[in-house]
């Protein structure tokens, strides 16, 4: 696999320390375009709207952590229904 961007702040030893095999750089290696507003609006307000993307950057405990104040805030709200 050939890396030809990298996100802001992002460094290759970093990419190659969390891959598990080697990577090459490209000879024009840059940096990812940041989204435009509208690109993020879309992602917050239709692709993603109840923000599940963010499960990818949770550790176990911390993804635990999550799942159960989500639970229970969908517990409080659907008494609050009734």
């Amino acid at each position: 696999m050939r890396i030809t961007h990298l996100h802001p702040g992002v460094s290759f030893e970093r990419v190659q320390a969390k891959t598990g095999f080697d990577l090459d750089v490209s000879s024009r290696l840059s940096t990812t375009k940041p989204p435009s507003k509208e690109e993020v609006r879309l992602l917050r307000e239709v692709i993603d709207p109840l923000d599940i993307r963010q499960l990818e950057l949770l550790s176990g405990s911390k993804r635990r952590r999550f799942f159960r104040a989500d639970l229970e805030q969908k517990i409080a709200h659907s008494h609050n229904r009734v």
